[in-house]
């Protein structure tokens, strides 16, 4: 199962807890299990959305302390494009997608 943006896979394989025991208790016969894999890049506060940096302290604010992650870093490259994600660049993509495959 892939974490979402800005999560990590300790905080998902906890929020997928009731689903993980609902699916064994309804399928007693079979072994079930969920594969979490990490994403490659972690994320500094200022690229998640809704950042505000007044509420973080330095170190903080430079993700230091962060342990949210991210499959991709997306980076604005041309504010002249038009259209749902133009101008914008998914950089490490590949090596997001190498996890997984992986």
């Amino acid at each position: 199962m892939l974490h979402g943006f800005t999560q990590n896979p300790t905080l998902f394989q906890a929020k997928t807890r009731a689903l993980h025991k609902h699916l064994s208790k309804n399928f007693p016969h079979h072994s079930i299990h969920f594969s979490y894999p990490r994403a490659p890049h972690k994320l500094a506060p200022a690229s998640i959305p809704n950042f505000r940096a007044e509420e973080l302290d330095a170190s903080a604010a430079k993700g230091e302390d962060s342990d949210s992650l991210g499959w991709w870093r997306r980076k604005d490259y041309d504010e002249r494009s038009v259209g749902i994600g133009a101008g914008m660049v998914y950089e490490g993509l590949e090596a997001g997608l190498e996890v997984i495959a992986g």
